[in-house]
């Protein structure tokens, strides 16, 4: 008899109030959503405290040497330059293993010696990788913390180094994630009075002169000339197979489970939603581009002090809200998609398409291929699809948005 043991689903741990106290300001819980590895590119319960969840602060962790690169990727999904507010929500939280920081090379090239200024020149090479992949993740929000400074490697106090408060050192990062929170309050605050000041300003302005109102009509004409986005089909059936599990093995087991194997967080549904939302912000960004060149143009053509200033901000932030909905939205329409109809119904009875891809392991050579061939075959007709999708959305939830603003 072979006995496999289950991976639990939830593990509860207790605190001492000496390590975290919740009766602290701004914590009420805390959630811990297991590792992240190279292969994983998304995961369900991280979009949860993402996007949908507007009191929770999310903070990455990665060990010293190899930051940002495990968590680069899945922040970068959703850290998007159109996404409101996530980058006050979203933290890094670095971990150095004793003796790391110190061997850091400067810029003579040799290692600093100096456990500050190596965290202070490994937190600049995180900062430029952020940067170079056009991810705006603030600064001051990526944070070191050695939880076993002043242990010994078998866990005991090391007794030797009074340079080491364990104490102190616990407080600091506590102390740096309660100022991420207030920065995040402070952020969304800012906002709110940013809207009422533009909101209050269109209210108590005059009139637009005669030549402004010449200007919307020009606008409204530009605008509407981005209608037809001339998409065609895509590739997103040819992508969407080829993010399916890579091992055989792995892939026998994900057909068995209709395509959520939990163990391995694998979840062929969802995986389509992220597929989506790149294959939309891919091939729509530069009209959106072209779109905010025209609200530039408004705004250099104006009077100064017009009442347009204030709207045309206010159009701009509206645009990019509403790319960033129709972005998320989209991705969301594409998994129910793939779930309730495309590879649905999830049962080896009623669903030919997964009676042949289970059934395939075991009937000799060449598996894969021909359980990926089913995939094609089965999700090809999404292409079109989905290019329609795109289309119609475009034009309901951007264009139509925009002329409506300016008084269509």
């Amino acid at each position: 008899m072979r006995l496999i043991a289950a991976q639990p689903k939830r593990i509860y741990l207790n605190l001492s109030d000496r390590i975290l106290d919740f009766n602290r300001p701004h914590i009420g819980n805390i959630i811990d959503t297991r590792g992240l590895d190279l292969a994983t590119k998304d995961r369900r319960d991280l979009a949860y405290y993402i996007r949908e969840t507007e009191n929770s602060i999310c903070i990455f962790t990665e060990r010293f040497a190899a930051a940002p690169a495990n968590v680069i990727q899945i922040i970068g999904k959703y850290l998007t330059p159109t996404a409101k507010d996530i980058n006050t929500k979203v933290s890094l939280l670095v971990m150095p293993r004793k003796g790391e920081p110190e061997k850091v090379i400067g810029a003579d090239g040799q290692a600093v010696e100096d456990l500050d200024r190596g965290i202070a020149l490994r937190k600049a090479n995180i900062d430029n990788v952020f940067t170079n992949e056009n991810i705006n993740f603030p600064f001051n929000d990526i944070l070191f913390y050695d939880a076993l400074q002043g242990y010994l490697g078998d866990g005991s106090l090391d007794r030797s180094d009074e340079s080491v408060d364990i104490d102190l050192d616990r407080q600091r990062v506590f102390a740096e994630i309660d100022r991420v929170i207030i920065d995040r309050e402070q952020q969304l605050e800012k906002e709110i009075q940013i809207l009422a000041h533009q909101v209050g300003q269109i209210e108590s302005g005059d009139n637009f002169a005669p030549h402004e109102d010449d200007i919307i009509i020009i606008t409204k004409q530009k605008i509407s000339e981005f209608s037809s986005l001339n998409l065609g089909s895509n590739n997103f059936s040819t992508d969407y197979v080829e993010m399916l599990p890579a091992h055989h093995c792995v892939l026998r087991a994900t057909n068995n489970r209709y395509g959520q194997y939990e163990l391995r967080d694998i979840d062929i549904y969802f995986n389509g939603r992220y597929l989506a939302e790149n294959l939309i912000r891919q091939s729509t960004q530069n009209f959106k581009a072209e779109i905010l060149k025209v609200v530039d143009f408004v705004e250099a053509e104006i009077s100064h002090g017009s009442t347009l200033s204030p709207a045309m901000q206010r159009l701009c932030s509206q645009i990019n809200e509403n790319y960033e909905d129709l972005a998320v939205n989209l991705g969301v329409e594409i998994e129910t998609m793939l779930s309730d109809r495309i590879l649905a119904p999830q049962d080896y009875d009623e669903s030919i398409f997964w009676q042949q891809a289970i059934d395939r392991w075991g009937q000799g050579s060449g598996y894969k291929v021909d359980v990926l061939a089913l995939y094609i075959q089965q999700v090809g007709g999404i292409d079109a699809m989905f290019a329609k999708l795109i289309q119609a959305a475009w034009i309901d939830r951007i264009i139509q948005l925009i002329l409506t603003f300016l008084g269509d």
